[in-house]
């Protein structure tokens, strides 16, 4: 629940009706959202939000720092304290409970998760923030998770965040994919000149 009402007015919201339904008919989300527009703070707040999605909510982003701001930023905006309902796991830190549902992590994290958990029975959603960031660890994670899903886990969702994403070949690798796109928000800009005098 968002304590914080002023957060609505982020650009994200245009399209949270969209993407909840979208998440209750099918596995497979492509969000593509320009930078600003609020998608790594809300989408795992949105993900929270749907009382079919039991499991916990692990948010991948591709540095230590990022999974750190990110989540405290999120816990301030619930309302808590960071380690609670929402924390953290990079390789060197973490802030988690047994009651922490939304946990953002570093791309290493999750081929450990894999290996103590194979087919990811606690978790309802995995999130790949910032996509277009690509490297080799992203990929495989992404391509073991689509493994989890078609295997053994077919509840699992998967969504696929990016600001600058070719949804193109992401779409021929994740097939039934629904894209949810948000346009985010222009803002007049007024152009002024100071003319000094030359001396």
């Amino acid at each position: 629940m968002i304590k914080n009402t002023t957060i609505t007015t982020l650009p994200i919201f245009e399209i949270r009706d969209r993407f909840i339904d979208s998440v209750r008919n099918t596995n497979r989300i492509i969000v593509k959202a320009p930078t600003g527009s609020g998608k790594s703070t809300q989408i795992p707040q949105f993900l929270n939000s749907i009382k079919e999605l039991q499991g916990r909510i692990l948010v991948l982003e591709p540095r230590r720092i990022a999974a750190k701001m990110v989540a405290l930023r999120v816990a301030h905006e619930m309302g808590e304290e960071l380690g609670k309902h929402v924390g953290f796991i990079t390789r060197f830190e973490q802030a988690v409970s047994s009651g922490t549902k939304i946990i953002f992590i570093t791309e290493g994290i999750l081929p450990r998760k894999l290996l103590a958990d194979p087919v990811l029975k606690d978790v309802s959603a995995v999130v790949f923030d910032e996509f277009h960031e690509r490297s080799v660890t992203t990929d495989v994670g992404l391509a073991l998770v689509k493994r989890v899903q078609i295997e053994s886990n077919s509840d699992i969702r998967i969504v696929v965040m990016s600001a600058t994403l070719d949804t193109g070949p992401l779409l021929d690798y994740l097939p039934d994919a629904v894209v949810v796109e948000s346009a985010g928000a222009m803002y007049p800009v007024e152009v002024t000149y100071n003319h000094f005098p030359v001396t």
